[in-house]
């Protein structure tokens, strides 16, 4: 898996390529700690290269939108494939997520 960040003013983008396993949990958890250490509250999650998301992956999306709900942040994600946006309904994680068609409408959000 890669991930990338873009930090900007009132938003941060991380991209996440590939497969979020037990093995990036580590990594993907220190970005978010860091983004929200640095002040940014509106963390969005552009998933358009993102495939496969495991149980590891879940927790560490539940364990971020709390540390996010403490600061009275937002965790969105985008351009979710058809198989994420399924597991996401599965597990009620939909319910709980900001969930936009495009990072796009996802920065139109935060600038609104």
């Amino acid at each position: 898996m890669v991930i990338k960040q873009e930090r900007f003013d009132k938003y941060a983008i991380i991209t996440a390529e590939g497969r979020l396993e037990v093995n990036y949990f580590d990594e993907f958890k220190i970005i978010i700690d860091e983004l929200v250490a640095a002040g940014l509250k509106n963390i969005i999650i552009d998933c358009k290269d993102l495939f496969f998301i495991s149980s590891a992956g879940l927790r560490v999306i539940i364990m971020t939108l709390k540390e996010m709900q403490k600061v009275q942040g937002r965790l969105m994600f985008a351009a979710l494939h058809d198989n994420i946006r399924s597991v996401f309904v599965i597990t009620g994680y939909a319910q709980l997520l900001e969930i936009y068609e495009t990072t796009e409408d996802a920065v139109q959000s935060i600038q609104n």
